[in-house]
């Protein structure tokens, strides 16, 4: 193992809260990095990253339209932040940025390919876009291009945890004609340490992960349903319009169904 310390910027929120877990139990030291980056702060907490030691830095921090629509917040989490991380990293510290399927708009009734031309259908994907394309020239990168989905002791703003907060004999709705094919945090995680394992120092790595086929986010709220007994109504609907942004993966993960069962059973609230 060519690498054994890391530090996880947005140590606090989805994703972060698993790396932080899943890379300690497997070895790694790992550093909580949970400096609020603003606009006014960016620049000054780049530079800092680079008085720590750790050879590996996990980008966390990513702004959703669930917990922000405001774009001067989208942007900061989303764009600057890769900006500034690009501008002012050491080369020799490798970084790992997570971006989304939301890249594209869901329209093309299509599995997308990793060339196809990003078309986000709103100002999230718009940022996350810019992120991806600033980070592409930085040697000693890995970007992911995934859809997430975890646990989260401190929001319920991601899927999985909302669907858990809903009480038990309500109703929800799963919407049978929107497609995805994404990945849990834990198999994120599983995969990312994979990569380590490989990664030639100073290369340059984009890659898209997901399972096989995919499913509808109602047949995605069903497995949450079977894997965590909640005890939840799930009525299917369906909208005017397709969206579809399953990915074509690269390295493909086992079932939705399985990875929620093996992220149920390994991981453990601190």
């Amino acid at each position: 193992m060519r690498y054994k310390q890391i530090l996880v910027l947005g140590a606090n929120g989805m994703l972060g809260q698993m790396t932080v877990y899943f890379f300690r139990r497997v070895g790694y030291k790992v550093i909580p990095f949970n400096e609020k980056f603003t606009t006014s702060t960016i620049s000054l907490l780049a530079n800092q990253i680079n008085d720590y030691e750790a050879s590996i830095i996990i980008n966390c921090i990513g702004k959703i339209p669930q917990k922000s629509t405001n774009e001067i917040d989208l942007v900061t989490a989303n764009t600057l932040l890769p900006l500034e991380l690009a501008r002012k990293l050491k080369n020799d510290h490798l970084l790992i940025h997570p971006s989304t399927d939301c890249v594209f708009s869901g329209y093309n009734n299509i599995f997308y390919p990793k060339n196809y031309e990003v078309n986000p259908k709103d100002f999230y994907g718009m940022s996350k876009a810019w992120g991806e394309f600033i980070l592409t020239s930085r040697p000693n990168t890995i970007i992911t291009r995934v859809s997430l989905i975890g646990p989260d002791k401190n929001s319920e703003k991601g899927l999985l945890q909302w669907f858990l907060s809903q009480q038990s004999g309500s109703t929800i709705s799963g919407f049978t004609n929107h497609y995805w094919n994404g990945i849990t945090t834990y198999e994120w995680c599983k995969q990312i340490e994979s990569l380590l394992n490989t990664f030639v120092p100073m290369d340059r790595k984009f890659i898209q992960l997901g399972f096989y086929n995919g499913c509808s986010k109602f047949e995605l709220l069903s497995c949450f349903k079977e894997v965590y007994k909640h005890d939840v109504n799930i009525v299917p609907m369906s909208t005017g319009q397709i969206v579809d942004r399953r990915l074509e993966p690269e390295l493909i993960s086992p079932d939705i169904q399985q990875q929620l069962i093996e992220m149920k059973t390994e991981y453990k609230y601190e």
